[in-house]
């Protein structure tokens, strides 16, 4: 879960320079058309290492895993 957390934190940092690149503005389209692939990339890594996240939190995922879900 560690490796996910560095993981996500180095995508969101690269989009965020990637966001700031867009807005700017001054780029060639193909840096631009390449800048957004790249981003659209990074943001669907990010949207799953949430959603793993928020099955690991709710328990959803855990039988999935071979976990034992325990209700307190």
């Amino acid at each position: 879960m560690e490796n996910n957390a560095a993981e996500f934190e180095g995508a969101v940092a690269r989009l965020q320079e990637i966001v700031t690149a867009l807005e700017n503005g001054g780029l060639e389209l193909s840096k631009a058309i390449e800048l957004y692939k790249e981003g659209k990339v990074l943001s669907e890594k990010c949207g799953g290492i949430l959603k793993e996240a928020q099955l690991t939190v709710t328990g959803e995922g855990a039988a999935d895993l071979g976990e034992d879900v325990k209700d307190d």
